[in-house]
């Protein structure tokens, strides 16, 4: 596939998985905003769609990459059970921790700034609550469902419903991005709280990656009848 500044962002997400690599650095939304040209995508976050072009081309030329397989092509089992494996598993852990973290960083440091702890910890608990809920109607009801062949009747009812739910946790994340001036650790915090900040960082990177293999993978390739 030749990559333009029309090819949507979650295609090129989906067709070249280093792709994700400089959608993160500019944080162009390729998950829950993938169905929009890449152009809109650079226009959107001000960032130059050549220079973006260029990043492209460059990072695929990379000869290594953690997660670089091309799950467009894997079987739909074996993409399942990456997400169940490697995504639903280690976000579970690290969401507790996480709380926990901004639990007592909020207990701690909460008087220095009271309205946006505040509002943190109640963004960080919701999304803890309603991630619990999703990966559970994901794990008893989407999977199962779609392993057991009924793609057509999940793409009208659970999928929609799935993706609703994605946009609420991009949501969540960029409120996360905004409270923390993009994960800038103020000068003289502590280890927790400098920590806490760097693990909202990695965090947005995991869920952006689980939500667009999910959006623009696995629904996808459901509702092309898969």
């Amino acid at each position: 596939m030749s990559i333009t500044q029309d090819t949507p962002v979650g295609t090129i997400a989906a067709e070249y998985p280093l792709a994700t690599r400089v959608f993160s650095r500019h944080q162009i939304d390729f998950c829950c905003g993938g169905g929009i040209p890449l152009i809109t995508a650079c226009a959107k976050q001000e960032v130059d769609v050549d220079k973006v072009l260029v990043e492209l081309e460059a990072e695929l030329k990379a000869s290594s990459e953690i997660d670089s397989k091309n799950w467009d092509q894997a079987p739909i089992p074996e993409l399942i059970e990456h997400l169940l494996t490697d995504h639903h598993v280690p976000q579970r852990e690290e969401i507790d921790r996480i709380l926990a973290m901004t639990q007592k960083v909020h207990s701690v440091h909460g008087d220095k700034d009271q309205a946006m702890f505040d509002e943190l910890l109640k963004t960080v608990t919701a999304m803890h609550t309603d991630l619990a809920q999703h990966f559970l109607k994901e794990e008893q009801i989407l999977f199962p469902g779609i392993l057991d062949g009924n793609g057509a009747m999940l793409a009208m009812g659970p999928i929609p419903v799935m993706e609703s739910e994605h946009e609420v946790v991009g949501d969540m994340l960029r409120t996360i991005r905004r409270l923390t001036n993009d994960f800038t650790v103020p000068e003289g915090a502590c280890g927790t709280w400098t920590a806490l900040w760097h693990a909202f960082a990695d965090l947005e990177r995991v869920l952006h990656i689980h939500i667009h293999l999910e959006n623009n993978v696995l629904h996808m390739r459901v509702r092309n009848g898969e």
